[in-house]
């Protein structure tokens, strides 16, 4: 990447991990990011602690489409809901109301997975919301 930092990079797109990757500069933590298929507008929306992460468990960015996507609303109780154009404004009510009582934490989700077909990978998958 530059005279300081050399990168690992296996045949199918994977970045090794780099277990300094706190000691990066800017321009090389951005460098990575970009090997691993993030695009400039992804890195500027990932804070510094995701950045580091990133890089520190290496890998590739797989892009993912969905299809035919159900939207659901699980309660502070649990209760899984699913959302349709009849009842979305009473959900948005309930979710509001949940809202209140959590006072309005953000939170973050993270799942991880792997699967084996001769080869093992692992998967993060991330999301954000408020």
């Amino acid at each position: 990447m530059d005279n300081n930092l050399t990168v690992k990079k296996f045949s199918d797109g994977r970045i090794e991990p780099i277990e300094n990757a706190k000691s990066l500069t800017k321009k090389q933590q951005y460098e990575v990011l970009n090997e691993m298929g993030y695009t400039e507008k992804e890195i500027e929306k990932l804070s510094e602690a995701e950045k580091v992460t990133l890089i520190t468990e290496g890998g590739v960015k797989v892009n993912v489409t969905q299809s035919e996507m159900v939207y659901k609303y699980y309660d502070l109780s649990g209760k899984e809901h699913i959302i349709t154009p009849k009842n979305e404004a009473e959900i948005k009510k309930n979710r509001e109301a949940d809202l209140k009582k959590i006072k309005g934490d953000k939170f973050s989700t993270s799942a991880m997975g792997s699967v084996n077909d001769g080869r093992e990978f692992k998967y993060s998958y991330r999301t954000h919301f408020n």
